[in-house]
C-alpha cells in the first residue's frame, strides 16, 4: 500500500482538487457535482446528501459519452430546482 496525498479547496461552489497525480476541479451544490480529474476523465455525481448513496458517471480524457451528457442535464436541471426551492 503507498501513501497518498490530497487536498481539497473550496471557493463557493467551486472545489479545486490538488493531488501527487495533478489537479482537478469541479462545480456543484450538495448532491449535484460535475468536474474534470487529475488525468482529464469528466465525472457528474447525483447523490441524496447525508446517505452516502451516489451515483456517477465518468468519460474518458477527450471522449464525450451520452451518458455522461444526459447525466449533465439531469444535474443542471436538479440544481435549477434546488436553487428554486431555496429561493422561495
Amino acid at each position: 500500500m503507498g501513501f497518498r496525498f490530497r487536498r481539497s479547496i473550496n471557493f463557493g461552489p467551486i472545489r479545486v482538487n490538488v493531488g501527487k497525480r495533478g489537479v482537478g476541479y469541479s462545480v456543484g451544490v450538495p448532491g449535484v457535482r460535475i468536474g474534470r480529474k487529475s488525468d482529464g476523465r469528466r465525472y457528474s455525481t447525483l447523490s441524496a446528501p447525508g446517505t452516502g448513496l451516489s451515483y456517477t458517471t465518468e468519460s474518458s480524457a477527450g471522449q464525450r459519452s451520452s451518458s455522461l451528457g444526459i447525466a449533465i442535464v439531469v444535474l443542471v436541471v436538479l440544481a435549477l430546482a434546488v436553487v428554486l426551492a431555496l429561493v422561495k
